[in-house]
């Protein structure tokens, strides 16, 4: 079985050993991050609006963009899951955009808040703990949102629609929560001086839990970062319970911790992208000298195309050369033959005679042998002339029939004219060709039949009737499967030992191929061993002829 191939984020994962167990670098987040708590404890540090409601604004645009950035990957990877986290990363960012703006000075008077009113110590915690616990809750629902909902179709569309969603229902619960009497959000005399903001840090916490088995089930590099920001929003929270006062130190460092938070993610997404970049350049550069390679073998591959295209020119004119020059001494071997098979047996002894009817089949045979090399050469240089006319192919597949009548009669065969259809079968071909294409399948069927017969149907083919078909069928031997793959390959015969004790050239069937290719038609073969075989003819039909005309009905 094949190896299933490693995605970008598996190798990303694979390459930072130390990454590959979240749970110890978050849990060491954590704890480094209460360093700066635990100094600031006793802490008499008290800040100022106009200082945390510039950590807000920070936080809040960085908030954005990091959530659009993850977003993102969802939009480009089809992965749902990150949708629902960038937006619980806006959906923070968006109530820390309304805290900061209550937090600054100027504000107060706008919004009918005193500096010192209670409503203002309730308004400022207020917008700061609903994102938080709308972060934390948004986070927990995400994998079991992303698993009900199936496979993204169309994300485009399915980004605007949940987001829409998603921030209508923040804007009104934030009215909402400005319509009621809020309570107490700060207990200065209590050591979790921030109740709600430490049941919102109890809230993150569970999504840390949530995300990191999602993440044991399917690591994924950017999930790593979500985790990270978690954590430390786990730690900013639990900084803010302790927070006695607005502006204290513990306050100002859950803020600084919240806009780490923040950039975790985004800070992870671009190097993502940077280690993609160099992944792509990398890349890019490996299919640049693989081009190269491909390139030059290429052009030795057309090197050695030229040269086998030369020299099988130079075969093909070796061949036709040789083929002349053989075909004059054997027509004077089979000229003098002949003359002599003339006379009577009287005159010749019947030991000569034998002699000469042996001579005289053998060079018959070789000539023919010689007339395939010389068709095969002239093919495979494509220098194949057709001298097409008119004829009627029913009238050339009888007299073709005709004249291999005897070689059939000294086998003890029966040849068979099947003549059904039209009384004529005009086509537009090289008559030569034609009866030459005809005599090698009839000569074939009749060389390797030994009892039975060999049957010629003419007709109009069945299937498409624009062509003739001829069907030359016997009751030889037959041809195994295997082998009739063979048939129209040059120099191959039959591996049985019947076709091996019939002399063949193995060149008859190639050549009767290509000249029916040359006349647009095909040659086909049915066969079952032992039972015979049926070979297929099917050339087109002379056009002007044979137009079907159409009928009053389906003219109008």
């Amino acid at each position: 079985m094949a190896a299933t191939q490693p995605t970008t984020d598996d190798l990303l994962v694979s390459n930072q050993q130390w990454w590959s167990q979240p749970l110890f670098l978050c849990a060491s987040l954590v704890v480094i991050s209460f360093l700066p708590v635990a100094i600031f404890h006793d802490n008499s540090y008290v800040g100022n609006a106009d200082i945390h409601a510039i950590l807000e604004m920070c936080g809040s645009l960085i908030g954005l963009i990091a959530g659009f950035a993850i977003i993102s990957r969802f939009y480009a990877l089809g992965n749902r899951l990150y949708l629902f986290i960038g937006l619980a990363f806006i959906v923070n960012a968006s109530e820390d955009f309304v805290h900061g703006l209550l937090a600054f000075e100027v504000t107060h008077n706008i919004v009918g808040l005193a500096e010192t009113g209670a409503d203002l110590w309730r308004f400022i915690p207020g917008t700061y703990v609903t994102g938080r616990l709308l972060l934390g809750i948004i986070l927990i629902l995400a994998p079991f949102l992303d698993s009900r909902m199936g496979d993204s179709s169309n994300p485009k569309k399915e980004t605007i629609v949940v987001s829409l969603i998603t921030l209508a229902t923040t804007v009104a619960l934030t009215a909402f929560a400005f319509t009621i009497p809020l309570p107490d959000f700060i207990y200065p005399d209590q050591v979790i001086s921030r109740p709600v903001d430490f049941f919102s840090a109890i809230v993150i916490g569970c999504a840390f839990i949530v995300h990191y088995r999602v993440y044991r089930r399917k690591p994924d590099y950017m999930h790593i970062w979500v985790l990270m920001a978690i954590s430390i929003d786990f730690s900013g929270q639990l900084a803010m319970s302790l927070s006695s006062q607005l502006y204290d130190a513990h306050f100002d460092v859950a803020h600084i911790y919240k806009l780490a938070g923040y950039t975790m993610p985004l800070l992870g997404f671009c190097i993502y992208h940077i280690r993609i970049v160099k992944d792509i350049e990398a890349t890019k550069n490996e299919l640049i000298q693989l081009t190269m390679k491909l390139e030059n073998a290429r052009q030795e591959a057309e090197s050695l195309a030229r040269k086998a295209e030369q020299a099988s020119l130079a075969k093909s004119f070796f061949l036709a050369r040789m083929s002349h020059e053989f075909r004059t001494p054997m027509n004077a071997i089979l000229g003098f033959t002949k003359r002599l098979l003339k006379k009577t047996e009287k005159d010749i002894n019947p030991r000569h005679l034998d002699a000469l009817w042996s001579i005289n089949w053998n060079g018959q045979h070789l000539l023919e042998l010689i007339d395939s090399v010389l068709d095969l050469s002239k093919i495979e240089a494509g220098k194949m002339t057709y001298y097409k006319s008119r004829f009627d192919l029913k009238l050339v597949c009888r007299e073709v029939a005709k004249s291999l009548e005897p070689l059939a009669s000294r086998k003890g065969l029966k040849l068979v004219i099947e003549d059904v259809g039209p009384p004529q079968l005009f086509i537009e071909a090289d008559l030569t060709k034609i009866r030459q294409v005809m005599t090698n399948l009839i000569s074939n069927a009749i060389k390797y039949t030994n009892k039975g017969s060999v049957s010629v149907r003419l007709d109009i083919d069945s299937i498409n009737p624009c062509c003739a078909s001829i069907k030359v069928t016997d009751t030889g031997i037959g041809i195994k499967p295997a082998d009739q793959s063979l048939l129209f390959q040059p120099f191959q015969q039959l591996d049985s030992t019947i076709g091996r004790k019939v002399r063949g050239t193995g060149l008859g069937l190639v050549v009767s191929s290509e000249f029916i290719s040359g006349h647009n038609g095909t040659i086909t073969v049915e066969s079952i061993v032992d039972e015979g075989s049926t070979f297929t003819v099917t050339i087109p039909l002379d056009q002007e002829k044979y137009t079907l005309k159409k009928s009053p009905l389906e003219a109008e």
